[in-house]
């Protein structure tokens, strides 16, 4: 049932404001548009609904609505929050006169997007009660995994946003769902390949007896290409194996396997022939266009990740990404260029602060909604006797 805030008593006052804001901040000062526009909030499908009431001195464009989400991002906070989409959500008002029988839908989302907090890795709150096993990443948002499913993540930030924490924490995650049973007995299939050799990252890993692949002291830039290469042909090779049998057995499916990389684009800058790199851009783009099929996982990561020629996605590639997250604690358009090209003013979307350093920015799921983001968050960061498996792989 959509609900005119007017007649619900605990919007009386929110909907005063709302109109005393638009009288302010929409009229050009010398009169009201009280009586040139209109607004709901259909309180069942979460959207606030805003018309003009013909004939009116404004224009229902693009600029008008931007002006009004500013002001609904304020005002509505934190009852709701205002959702970033593309253009204009033209909606039919059946019932009404002529002059208002359409509005302009702005999606909304009841109340904010909490940060999930846990005290260690040991105490991950997983959703067990659907089919599918779903990775935690607000309290409101999850990503499913399953036989088929795209679970492809692309990440973005700059040093110190919180990209290599990210990672810890999706490997945790993808480690307690490879223990549960939801996924094959020998299923535990993770690598991490990471070209800065993170401190941080290498304790993790080795803690969590996660394979991890990085430059050793011992050897130069082009071996250690050279062993990323190899590593990234066998994942090829599995998933190629893993086809074959699907092919031959239809009631197979392969086991989920989880293939992490850091810095995707300084990477492929470490090439040093053109063979090499041609090499490395191909392997990626293979596997991003076939992965799905094969149940694994992909998760990029960068400080950038431009496309084309001298990037290390195609463009067709990019898209095999259900899931985008730009870490950035003030979005611009800049940080949105590569991963959220179509998104307008990000600078204008709320990120609530709270009281962790890092995690902040944008996530846009496989439904192509994007929302504010807040990573997940581990107070504890040591091994708190979570049972991540027996053999060290540490490469």
């Amino acid at each position: 049932m959509v609900l005119p805030i007017s007649q619900d008593t605990r919007w009386v006052d929110l909907h005063n404001r709302i109109r005393q804001a638009f009288d302010a901040k929409l009229g050009d000062g010398a009169s009201s548009v009280s009586n040139s526009v209109g607004f709901e909030l259909d309180s069942k499908n979460s959207a606030f609904l805003f018309w003009l009431n013909e004939p009116s001195p404004l224009i229902m464009n693009s600029t008008l609505i931007d002006q009004v989400r500013v002001i609904l991002q304020y005002e509505l906070y934190p009852y709701y929050t205002v959702l970033p989409d593309h253009g204009l959500d033209l909606v039919v008002r059946k019932g009404v006169p002529d002059e208002s029988a359409r509005a302009v839908r702005i999606k909304l989302h009841h109340g904010t997007f909490d940060r999930l907090v846990y005290r260690s890795y040991s105490s991950f709150l997983l959703d067990k009660s659907r089919d599918t096993p779903r990775i935690p990443l607000e309290y409101t948002l999850s990503l499913e995994l399953g036989d088929g499913i795209n679970s492809n993540i692309l990440i973005t930030g700059i040093s110190g946003s919180g990209k290599t924490r990210l990672i810890e924490t999706l490997v945790a995650f993808d480690i307690c769902w490879l223990g549960t049973g939801y996924m094959h007995d020998n299923s535990q299939d993770i690598v991490v390949i990471d070209p800065k050799n993170d401190p941080s990252l290498y304790r993790f890993c080795r803690m969590m007896h996660v394979e991890y692949v990085s430059p050793r002291t011992d050897t130069n830039s082009a071996e250690f290409f050279d062993r990323v290469i190899q590593r990234l042909n066998k994942v090829k090779n599995e998933m190629q194996e893993e086809y074959v049998k699907m092919q031959q057995d239809e009631n197979y499916r392969p086991p989920h396997r989880f293939v992490f990389v850091d810095e995707l684009y300084s990477l492929a800058n470490l090439a040093v022939t053109a063979k090499q790199a041609k090499e490395y851009r191909l392997l990626i783009n293979l596997l991003t266009l076939q992965s799905r099929g094969a149940n694994i996982s992909l998760i990029f990561s960068s400080q950038t990740m431009p496309v084309g020629t001298g990037g290390a996605l195609d463009s067709s590639a990019r898209d095999q990404f259900p899931v985008r997250i730009v870490l950035s604690k003030h979005p611009t358009k800049e940080d949105c260029r590569y991963l959220l090209k179509d998104l307008e003013n990000p600078e204008e979307i709320i990120i609530p602060r709270d009281e962790y350093p890092t995690g902040y920015g944008l996530i846009q799921m496989p439904s192509g909604q994007i929302y504010p983001f807040k990573a997940p968050w581990i107070n504890n960061n040591q091994y708190d006797g979570y049972e991540a498996g027996k053999d060290n792989k540490n490469d």
